[in-house]
């Protein structure tokens, strides 16, 4: 019988490894690390990067992210309330649109900045991972669209204002007093104008707004045809009450409601309560050399022109204005009341005589001739 058990192992049977000059040319070690490339930024909606030292325009128009789902649990409610400090009945009704804040305006503004060759950008746009159908990145609070902004826009914003302002006027990243400013969470603080009669190195508001969650303010809900006191209509002016107050305070012109849907653009009137509010901008898209990156550089950079033109006078909140308001609601009812008079009037006139002319005769009998009548 023919011994096998030193028999060696058939070579064709190995697992043979791949050498390198074997390999196939995508394949590699389970643990390599992937060399480096030159250029790992990625797009998500696969809009092309500007180059290294792109023009000002390129620069605003690349900014294109994807803004995140919101989440089940986020249900639509009131928005900030401050008694005695400003409330929805402060805004003036019509709300008034306010035209000149547009591509055209802003491009006849400032195209030599845009377009010229001394306003260029060395840094990468901001970028944002995918966002939409991923649990762990819905919006579920304001928080959430603060924090989703701030890596975002913010972000894309400075780089922006860092190339086309002089340095002391900088975009405030952080939040509220950390930032010295009190006027809300984003309020941006520019360096006091010189000559302003302000201490060295001691900012002033030129421009102030706040952030909302689109669950709960819509730019669409400003809708004329509806009651004044229906609720999205309410929720609505609520909003722009709050950014009033804030403007008033600082004494600017300009401010504005962001959410994590739209930019909106607001500007102040002398009156109180005159508030001029302009088109919504999506924050996600945009139309070619207008998206929000361009809305909001635009509102930023009229604020940091040192002409004055930012600054507006506060103005006095009227006393008694919702006295006033209800004494405004019943002369309307009344007016109602006196066009629906004349159906009323018509059903009524023919018992009317009689009302007036039976009683009398019966008061002159005597009390035998009026027993006899009612015999």
């Amino acid at each position: 019988m023919a011994k096998t058990k030193n028999k060696k192992p058939n070579k064709e049977t190995r697992t043979i490894k791949p050498t390198p000059s074997t390999a196939q040319p995508n394949s590699r070690a389970p643990f390599e690390t992937p060399k480096k490339t030159h250029n790992t930024t990625t797009f998500p909606l696969g809009r092309a990067p500007p180059r290294a030292d792109a023009s000002l325009y390129a620069y605003l128009a690349s900014f294109d992210i994807e803004t995140p789902s919101i989440a089940s649990d986020a249900v639509p409610g009131l928005n900030t309330r401050s008694a005695g400090e400003y409330s929805y009945t402060d805004i003036q009704l019509p709300v008034a649109r306010w035209e000149g804040f547009s591509a055209a305006a802003c491009h006849a503004r400032f195209a030599e900045m845009l377009h010229g060759r001394d306003t260029r950008v060395t840094a990468e746009p901001a970028s944002v991972s995918p966002q939409k159908g991923i649990a762990g990145k819905e919006l579920f609070s304001e928080s959430c669209v603060v924090e989703f902004l701030g890596r975002s826009l913010t972000v894309h914003l400075n780089r922006a204002l860092e190339a086309s302002t002089a340095a002391q006027n900088q975009l405030q990243d952080r939040p509220g007093a950390v930032a010295v400013c009190t006027a809300d969470r984003v309020g941006v603080a520019f360096q006091a104008s010189v000559g302003g009669g302000r201490a060295k190195g001691q900012r002033e508001v030129r421009l102030v707004g706040d952030v909302k969650v689109s669950w709960k303010w819509r730019s669409e809900w400003r809708d004329d045809d509806a009651p004044a006191a229906s609720g999205q209509r309410m929720e609505y002016r609520q909003v722009l009450s709050q950014v009033h107050f804030y403007m008033n305070r600082a004494g600017c012109r300009w401010g504005y409601i962001v959410t994590d849907r739209e930019f909106v653009a607001l500007k102040r009137g002398e009156r109180f309560g005159e508030l001029l509010v302009a088109d919504a901008v999506p924050v996600e898209g945009g139309k070619p050399g207008w998206n929000v990156a361009f809305a909001a550089w635009y509102l930023h950079m009229m604020a940091a022109d040192d002409g004055g033109e930012w600054s507006l006078p506060t103005s006095v909140k009227p006393q008694r204005k919702i006295t006033r308001l209800a004494q405004r609601l019943e002369e309307l009812q009344a007016q109602d009341d006196q066009e629906e008079q004349p159906h009323d009037e018509q059903e009524q006139q023919p018992p009317q005589p009689q009302q007036e002319v039976e009683p009398q005769p019966v008061r002159r009998r005597s009390p035998r001739l009026a027993a006899r009548a009612l015999q």
